[in-house]
């Protein structure tokens, strides 16, 4: 071969060496490119996932609040149910008494009468 085949052989060599670097560069461009486009993509799924987690915390704390109060109000209520009943004992206690005071004033009567003869014979 002539020198100056060997130098246009090398030139080409040069040339198809650096043409291939800048072929393979825009793969890799690409590459990174969409690596860059998934890292954001990421990142924004872990915004979401994080705003949910937020959200699911603050609806377990408000569920324990109204699990919390519903137990407080049972407590409450059943203790408004003994009142209650002993309340209905009470009246009818009054209602029992206040039905026996017919018979009570037919007894006073006689009642005083005895007192009276007692009182006499003292």
């Amino acid at each position: 071969m002539s020198k100056r085949n060997l130098i246009a052989s090398a030139v080409i060599g040069a040339f198809a060496l650096g043409g291939s670097q800048v072929v393979s560069a825009d793969p890799l461009k690409n590459l990174q490119n969409e690596e860059a486009k998934i890292h954001a993509a990421a990142a924004q799924s872990q915004k979401k996932i994080d705003k949910i987690y937020e959200q699911t915390q603050e609806l377990l704390f408000e569920y324990r609040g109204v699990v919390d109060e519903t137990e407080n109000l049972k407590v409450y209520n059943d203790h408004l149910a003994r009142l209650v009943a002993s309340q209905e004992e009470g009246i009818a206690s009054l209602q029992r008494q206040i039905d026996g005071i017919e018979g009570v004033k037919r007894g006073v009567v006689p009642l005083m009468y005895r007192m009276i003869d007692a009182l006499e014979q003292f």
